[in-house]
């Protein structure tokens, strides 16, 4: 039943990619809310904390829609969008932070920083 409901999503999503390399920003609207709430959840199942999912979901339909006219075959969309996901997950993934509790890097240095002004740890 499922494999019915995957075909149909893609042959839908064919349509508005089509569409979509033809001009219709409103195909590309219907992209952009049916994938959006996916992506982010695709980030923060991967660890990623809901700000930095939201714009590492901006990120990669940003790309999709820059390349979108590339696809040769529009029923892949799918598979073609989460593969950019994880692209932008590699690539950028590092700057932003973990669910863990776990400071980055780019925090720890930000907070020696100010231990070094402040002249205290304020995290104590």
């Amino acid at each position: 039943m499922e494999a019915k409901s995957d075909k149909k999503n893609a042959e839908e999503d064919a349509k508005y990619v089509v569409a979509c390399q033809s001009g219709d920003e409103t195909a590309w609207n219907a992209l952009y809310f049916k994938y959006r709430p996916q992506l982010i959840r695709f980030f923060k199942n991967r660890g990623i904390v809901h700000e930095d999912a939201e714009e590492l979901a901006q990120d990669t339909l940003l790309e999709a829609f820059k390349w979108i006219g590339t696809i040769q075959k529009p029923k892949g969309f799918n598979k073609w969008l989460f593969t950019i996901a994880g692209e932008e997950k590699g690539q950028n993934g590092s700057k932003h932070r973990e669910k863990s509790g776990k400071e980055s890097r780019k925090d720890v240095r930000f907070m020696k920083s100010l231990v070094a002004v402040l002249g205290t740890d304020w995290r104590k």
